[in-house]
Parts: C-alpha cells; sequence; structure tokens
C-alpha cells in the first residue's frame, strides 16, 4: 500500500476507446461463476481530490480502495491502490504539441464557439498512446513507464512493449483502474445500474 506522503503515480487517459483496451495484470484468484450481490457502497464517497498543479494534464487522484469488476457472471472483486488519472481525454492540442502531428479525423467543422484543437485526440493506436505518454513523461522530468522496442525498418511486427512499474512517470490505466474510475463508487453490475438495456 501507497504511504500517505508518496505521491500517487500518475495515469494518462487515452481518448478513443481502442485506446482503453487494455490487458488486466493477470490474477492468481479464480474468477466465480456467479458473483455474491456486494455490499451497499458508502452513502458519501470522498470526492476525488485534484492532482498538483504542476502537471500538464488535469490530474485527479483518485483513492484506493475494492469494487466488483465485470459484469454479471464473470463480476470478481478487485483491490487497487491509489492512483492519478487524466480529468479530460488527451486533446488534439496536447497531442500536436508533444508528437509533432495530428492524426485525428475530427479536425474540420467545428461549432460556433468550438476549438477544433480542444476536441479529443482519436485515430491513435495503443502503441501511439504509450509513445505520448512516454513523451510526455520524458517532457517533465519523470522516468518513463514504457520501454519500447520498434521493430526493424519494413518488418510488420509490431512493436515491443514492457511496463516499468516502478517508473514515475505517465502511462495508461489497467482494465482495472479504467473501471474503478469510471464506475466513480458504484457498485451495480454496470456503471449505470443493473439492467443491461439502459
Amino acid at each position: 500500500k501507497p504511504v500517505a506522503s508518496e505521491p500517487a503515480p500518475k495515469v494518462a487517459v487515452s481518448a478513443t476507446p481502442r485506446e482503453s483496451v487494455l490487458i488486466a495484470e493477470p490474477s492468481s484468484a479464480p474468477k466465480p461463476e456467479v458473483a455474491p450481490k456486494p455490499a451497499a457502497a458508502p452513502a458519501h464517497p470522498s470526492p476525488p481530490k485534484p492532482a498538483h498543479t504542476d502537471d500538464p494534464l488535469s490530474m485527479v487522484e483518485l483513492p484506493s480502495g475494492e469494487f466488483w469488476m465485470g459484469a454479471r457472471a464473470v463480476r470478481h472483486r478487485v483491490q487497487v491502490s491509489a492512483f492519478a488519472i487524466g480529468k479530460y481525454p488527451v486533446t488534439q492540442k496536447q497531442y500536436q504539441e508533444l508528437i509533432g502531428e495530428n492524426p485525428s479525423r475530427f479536425q474540420v467543422n467545428a461549432a460556433e464557439g468550438e476549438r477544433i484543437e480542444d476536441r479529443p485526440v482519436e485515430n491513435v493506436s495503443w502503441f501511439d498512446a504509450v509513445r505520448f505518454c512516454n513523451r510526455l513523461s520524458e517532457k517533465v522530468g519523470r522516468k518513463q513507464c514504457y520501454r519500447i522496442t520498434e521493430p526493424e525498418a519494413g518488418s510488420e511486427a509490431q512493436p515491443e512493449v514492457e511496463w516499468d512499474r516502478e517508473a514515475d512517470g505517465y502511462r495508461l490505466p489497467t482494465e482495472a483502474e479504467w473501471e474503478y474510475a469510471c464506475r466513480a463508487g458504484t457498485e451495480t453490475a454496470y456503471s449505470f445500474g443493473d439492467e443491461e438495456a439502459k
């Protein structure tokens, strides 16, 4: 468990659902066929706290906790340590400034008063997202979370990526962290309730 005085690890939130498909950390515990009904959530969970103001992204610190992950028959109890997560998706401007290009398809037809550069970046791969995290970490003087081995030029192979869990830089959230943040303290089968049809 982290000590209260230690800063929470930084997690950059990816901007598209495609990027948020992450591999969960392996669990040695067997998954139950049907999960028992969870205990009621606290009436007033602690609100998230803003992270330090020197962050280039607006981050929110989430406390450690335990929650029911998954839906219906695959639900299982998961514990997460405290972490900080981006309050907003990474914008096209933030991505462009750091990577030097904007791959987004939605760069035209702004509504009145809207700035296209403030739209979320999209049309990026998971590999593009981890490269963004590493560049952001490097920019602010933190240790990069990913060791990326690029394939040889002309190869169709994907890059090899290894997560350095000791690094203090920005990274993508794990599947468990993503669901914990999205659930915002809910204990129902889905973040929006128990009915799948909603």
